[in-house]
């Protein structure tokens, strides 16, 4: 039950990320002079809340496998965001 609870909430913060990185990017179309880092911040932003949509998803399936990964996923996503 406790993993269920988790998993809801880490998928309402994956959303809720998903949602201020889009309002992000709608504030720097607006700016004149844009941010160098404004890129990276949009893409690690899309990167974690889908992570953090996906992940819980699978973990609230079943999928042993993704919970023994952890550790792997979370290199992998470092490896793209850097």
């Amino acid at each position: 039950m406790v993993i269920i609870i988790i998993s809801l909430v880490l998928i309402l913060l994956g959303i809720l990320q998903l949602y201020l990185t889009y309002r992000y990017s709608q504030n720097i179309k607006k700016l004149k002079i844009r941010p160098t880092t404004a890129p990276f911040a949009i893409w690690s932003g899309v990167v974690f809340s889908i992570f953090f949509i996906v992940f819980p998803i699978l973990v609230m399936i079943g999928n042993v496998k993704a919970i023994s990964n952890a550790g792997h996923v979370m290199s992998i996503i470092g490896g793209i965001l850097f």
